[in-house]
């Protein structure tokens, strides 16, 4: 199929290319610059990759690295990869990529081994093109002497990240002034909402924060402060994941400091007046979005002219607000509110 492609673009100078779920190691890579884009001067890779089998990860990606060893990749061109993979994930899944690394996105896991055919080993950690880094620890077992990627992160706009990770995670993002969104998973209770405080303490132009998983949300969250985050998520793709306040917690909430300066918020609520709660008591609210316990609609028997709950909540809000269903998930209200 590259090949297919390739040689139709002989005069090809620059590629950058992610491929998924293909294995090709340096000697079959050699062999297609070589015979089908000789003009090729600047070229970046990214492979996602699952190794052949289960065991000898380790050797399996040695094997590979020392493909990517010959003249042609370390003489002629020097293009010089690098190989991240986890030891402990049973899917064998890896990846390697030209250096310096010049996607904008990148995966992160606390258990990981790292080799590169680069001459000196210090080289090419800074990862200035990532924006988007995705973090995660598979184990959640922090007691364990993990391996940590000597990667740095100073200009990520989006983090995903799970609680807890290891504290040495923390050398991989020492700037996060330029981070407007976070998107969080809980694994465990206190230790990670510590976690959580100290990197929002770290952040200045924070904008979003989603909880991933707000079901097992825990009462400390609470206590939460920064005072940049505008942008509020508890609803998750499965409902399963989703948590639903009730009075009590939403009252709570809307006492959080947190919630003080937020203009949009999306959350899951057991009761139909906490909607009325939130738009009076929040200052700033400009949109609210939520799953309603309460509400009894159903895609396949309401009629298209009869919506018993939003015809609740236009009875008790100004009709300068808008208030609608979304169109691919019906059992979210969404509210844009106009206090004009």
């Amino acid at each position: 199929m590259l090949m297919n492609l390739f040689q139709n673009l002989p005069n090809l100078i620059y590629l950058i290319l992610e491929t998924f779920d293909i294995y090709c190691n340096g000697y079959e890579w050699e062999n297609i610059l070589s015979n089908y884009l000789l003009k090729l001067k600047i070229f970046h890779l990214k492979m996602n990759l699952n190794f052949p089998n289960n065991d000898n990860i380790n050797q399996q990606a040695n094997e590979l690295l020392n493909t990517f060893r010959t003249n042609f990749w370390l003489i002629e061109h020097q293009w010089f990869v690098r190989c991240d993979w986890d030891p402990l994930n049973i899917f064998s899944y890896g990846i390697l990529y030209t250096l310096p690394y010049n996607f904008d996105d990148c995966f992160y896991f606390d258990a990981v081994l790292s080799k590169s055919t680069c001459p000196i080993n210090t080289d090419y950690w800074s990862y200035d093109h990532v924006s988007i880094l995705s973090h995660k620890n598979p184990e959640n077992d922090l007691s364990k002497d993990l391996i940590i990627f000597s990667a740095r992160f100073s200009k990520i706009h989006h983090l995903k990240i799970s609680f807890p990770f290891d504290e040495k995670f923390w050398l991989c993002i020492p700037l996060l002034n330029r981070l407007t969104s976070i998107n969080i998973t809980f694994l465990s209770t206190d230790y990670s909402y510590s976690q959580l405080q100290n990197l929002l303490n770290r952040t200045s132009h924070l904008y979003s924060l989603k909880l991933s998983n707000s079901k097992n949300l825990s009462m400390r969250f609470f206590t939460i402060t920064n005072s940049s985050i505008r942008r509020l998520n508890f609803i998750t793709k499965s409902k399963s994941y989703t948590r639903y306040f009730n009075k009590d917690e939403c009252s709570l909430l809307i006492n959080s400091s947190i919630i003080l300066q937020c203009e949009v918020l999306l959350i899951g609520i057991k009761n139909r007046s906490s909607i009325i709660e939130f738009i009076n008591i929040m200052p700033n609210i400009r949109s609210l979005i939520c799953h309603c316990k309460d509400d009894e609609y159903n895609t396949w028997s309401s009629s298209s002219t009869h919506d018993e709950l939003i015809e609740w909540l236009q009875n008790r809000l100004p009709s300068t607000y808008l208030i609608s269903r979304d169109e691919k998930r019906t059992c979210l209200i969404q509210l844009w509110i106009d206090r004009k």
